[in-house]
């Protein structure tokens, strides 16, 4: 998945007929909201796969006031990968030169604040990096391609219930 489904609270995606929020977009739209911490207790997840790690915890700083949600994924490709490699280069039939991994890995984390019922603070951090590395040798040549990909995103909002049928938020991103 292209997200920590431990930190998620909600995703819509719009293909189209977005609403007034977005603005003028003009291809698709995912918006995605991430779970607030536990406000009272700590606990977290750990979970280890074939083909990703990824671990969780959430908590109070301030019980009932303040709360954060981290977490953090891996996948090991790039260890099965030099792995089978490895084990390839010892076999006579498999020498071929060639080399190459591939590997992803994302970190997310939300702090919320509230000051009152009525006066919350938000704050959301996000970064997630892929790598690729591909490698060709042989006598005459040699060839390496290397690619590095990812995504930095932050974001600070603040809502205030001005009244009963009202309320305002004020959002700041950084991507």
């Amino acid at each position: 998945s292209t997200f920590n489904t431990d930190l998620l609270d909600n995703l819509d995606f719009y293909k189209s007929g977005f609403p007034a929020r977005f603005g003028g977009k003009m291809s698709s739209v995912v918006d995605v909201e991430t779970k607030e911490g536990d406000m009272n207790e700590f606990h977290g997840n750990l979970s280890l796969g074939l083909i990703d790690g990824r671990f969780q915890l959430e908590g109070p700083i301030q019980k009932g006031k303040t709360s954060f949600n981290v977490g953090i994924r891996r996948s090991w490709m790039d260890y099965i990968i030099k792995a089978g490699m490895w084990v390839g280069s010892k076999n006579e039939d498999f020498k071929d030169g060639s080399d190459g991994n591939y590997f992803m890995r994302d970190f997310n984390a939300r702090l919320t604040h509230k000051f009152s019922a009525d006066k919350i603070l938000n704050v959301n951090f996000f970064d997630g990096r892929d790598r690729l590395k591909s490698g060709l040798e042989d006598d005459d040549t040699s060839m390496d391609l290397v690619t590095d990909w990812g995504s930095t995103l932050a974001s600070a909002s603040y809502q205030h219930k001005l009244s009963r049928g009202l309320k305002g938020k004020f959002l700041f991103f950084f991507t």
